[in-house]
């Protein structure tokens, strides 16, 4: 049962880690969708909802800084 856990955990990070580099490449949503599908096989449906947070994040995080 952990390891299932652990390979989740590490599935999760590595999708977030590359939807990280979408953003730093400035690739909307679909653009991330399509290249994550196409060149690590990751299914468009957890790509959406990992982007739409990592955006939000990132909204949130640049608005913070913005105001330093």
């Amino acid at each position: 049962m952990g390891d299932h856990s652990s390979s989740q955990a590490s599935y999760i990070h590595l999708v977030h880690h590359l939807i990280e580099e979408c953003i730093v490449f400035n690739m909307g949503k679909k653009e991330c969708m399509d290249a994550l599908f196409k060149h690590a096989n990751i299914n468009p449906i957890i790509t959406s909802t990992g982007t739409y947070t990592r955006i939000n994040i990132y909204t949130h995080i640049n608005a913070h800084t913005q105001d330093i």
